[in-house]
C-alpha cells in the first residue's frame, strides 16, 4: 500500500486544517444542543409542576450543574483539539519552509 503524498492534505494544508476545525465545530454545537436539548427542559418543567420542595429546588440546581460542567469539560477538550491542530500546522508550515531544496 502506497501513501500518495499530494493526497495527504488533513492537517497540511490550509485546506485539510479548515476541514478539521469546521468538523470540530460541528461535533461541538451538536454536544450543545444535546446537553440543553428538549428532553432537559421537560425534565425541569416536569420536576417543577410535579416536585415541590426544597429537594426539588437542590435537584433542580444538580442538573444545571452537571450540566454545565458537561458544556465546560466540552469546550476545554474542543478548543485544546483546535490548538493542537493550529500548533501542528503552524510547526509544519515553519519546517516546510526550512526543508527547501
Amino acid at each position: 500500500m502506497a501513501l500518495t503524498i499530494d493526497k495527504a492534505t488533513q492537517a497540511r494544508s490550509q485546506a485539510g486544517e479548515n476541514v478539521l476545525l469546521q468538523a470540530i465545530q460541528t461535533d461541538r454545537k451538536a454536544i450543545k444542543t444535546a446537553v440543553w436539548n428538549d428532553k432537559y427542559n421537560t425534565i425541569v418543567s416536569t420536576v417543577k409542576n410535579n416536585w415541590n420542595g426544597v429537594d426539588a429546588t437542590d435537584f433542580l440546581a444538580d442538573l444545571k450543574k452537571t450540566a454545565e460542567e458537561i458544556q465546560s469539560i466540552t469546550e476545554k477538550v474542543y478548543n485544546k483539539m483546535e490548538t493542537c491542530i493550529k500548533d501542528d500546522y503552524t510547526k509544519f508550515t515553519k519546517f516546510q519552509a526550512t526543508n527547501k531544496m
